[in-house]
Formats: C-alpha cells, structure tokens, sequence
C-alpha cells in the first residue's frame, strides 16, 4: 500500500456527512506510515462530480483503474485501517497526488 494506490473501501459506519459505502479511496499518507502502522489516510472518491472546491476530477484510465469520471474529495479525508480496504484498483499519477497534497495543505492552512 503506496501513496496514491487506489483501493475499493468499507466506510461503513458513518456519522453526519461522512462519505460511507463501498467506494474508491486514495491513500494519501506517507509510505513510511502506511509500512508501520495498521492505517492509513485516505481520501474518498465520489462518482457525484460536483467540482467542489479543491477536488481533483479524475477521469478513467486503465492505471487508476476507474470506470467511471470521479471526484476525490480532499476535504474528506480520514485516518482507516487497512482491514478496510478490500481491492486495489489501480493509482493516481504522481501529478494528481501532488495536486490532492496541495489542497490538503491550503485547508490546513486556512
């Protein structure tokens, strides 16, 4: 499990508007993280574009592995355990990550 691997994930259970269901996420913690601990952090991928503010549209390709145009939602992110994810589907250019780390650093910031 890498930086910008994206994984099929349970988010259930949720409360208030967490993203729950069965969906993508994108792990964005560091690779020294994700080979110590039973965690990551990962951001959820909606099939609901919306363009919020600071979300990366992501269109399908065969190396992120998505069927369908998507929406990562930086705003969203939240620390799982790797028992939550089910299948790698594929991973984000280093490109998209970096553009997900700038806007998880812009709402730090604010």
């Amino acid at each position: 499990m890498n930086k910008g691997d994206i994984f099929w994930a349970k988010m259930d259970p949720v409360e208030g508007q967490e993203q729950g269901g069965t969906r993508p996420v994108v792990i964005v913690s560091g690779d020294l993280m994700n080979q110590n601990f039973q965690l990551v952090w990962v951001i959820p991928v909606t099939s609901k574009v919306k363009k919020y503010f600071g979300g990366l549209v992501i269109v399908p390709s065969p190396e992120n592995g998505l069927l369908v145009t998507s929406e990562a939602l930086p705003f969203q992110i939240r620390s799982v355990a790797k028992s939550r994810l089910l299948k790698k589907l594929g991973k984000l250019s280093a490109l998209d990550v970096r553009k997900i780390q700038m806007t998880i650093h812009d709402i730090l910031r604010m």
